[in-house]
């Protein structure tokens, strides 16, 4: 647009200037424009959110500056010496590799595989990716999968890596449904979030279908919710075990 164009914009009340040459227009996120007003921009978990990424961080907003110019960005990002593009959203790119390095390795598994699913990156520029990052911190970060359709589902492999149980994710059944994951040899665990089951009664009806389903096949399903698994990986981790010894001493008999 040209200036004239931008002032009668202004004027009209159609944009508002946020400062460094940037103009917000009604619906922007007003996140975003924070951070151009403070001549900074949007990286990490905030940008990942905004490219519609499952993001377990919400919590304040990630920025990165320029060096030199803005200051220090709040949440401790490193200081580009030059913008990556022209866009006041960091590029996807960017943005996992600051999430690869902040936050906690669940979070930054959770938005790695999230990019994975969602077609914006591949298994091997995951790994590339990884391959940046410290030792230390890939190792807390630990395996990638390339199956989990969900965050709950990245999180539920890694309480079962941690558990070092045998598992295998996204199996289909004999009845035809598939499952999340099969765990040993007769246990089903199904990750159940509003985003993907909905709340409503036919998801309902639906889940109980599949699940008497397959106990007529010979197996035991457990559903957990988001919250469970995000807020009570350890009570989730005992009842897995509870069902696994159930399970053992059920075949001994």
């Amino acid at each position: 647009m040209t200036r004239r164009r931008i002032e009668a914009a202004v004027r009209q009340g159609r944009a508002v200037k946020v400062g460094w040459g940037w103009y917000a227009v009604p619906g922007s996120d007003p996140t975003v424009a924070a951070a151009l007003a403070r001549g900074r921009r949007i990286t990490c978990y905030s940008a990942l959110a905004l490219y519609g990424l499952w993001v377990l961080d919400r919590s304040g907003t990630h920025e990165y500056g320029r060096k030199g110019i803005g200051g220090r960005a709040t949440t401790g990002h490193r200081a580009a010496c030059r913008w990556p593009n022209d866009s006041p959203v960091a590029p996807l790119h960017y943005a996992l590799d600051d999430a690869l390095r902040c936050g906690s390795a669940s979070e930054s598994a959770v938005v790695l595989e999230s990019a994975i699913n969602k077609r914006l990156l591949s298994f091997e520029e995951a790994e590339s990716l990884l391959a940046a990052v410290p030792r230390d911190r890939r190792r807390q970060i630990g395996r990638i999968s390339g199956l989990s359709e969900s965050g709950t589902e990245t999180l539920m492999h890694r309480i079962l890596d941690a558990m070092r149980v045998p598992y295998r994710q996204q199996v289909r059944l004999a009845h035809g449904h598939r499952v999340d994951f099969r765990v040993g040899k007769r246990l089903i665990i199904e990750c159940d979030s509003l985003a993907f089951h909905g709340n409503t009664i036919d998801a309902y009806r639906i889940d109980r279908a599949r699940d008497l389903a397959s106990m007529e096949l010979g197996f035991h399903t457990l559903r957990f919710t988001w919250q469970q698994i995000v807020y009570e990986p350890d009570r989730v981790e005992a009842a897995i075990r509870s069902a696994l010894s159930h399970d053992r001493r059920s075949r001994v008999r």
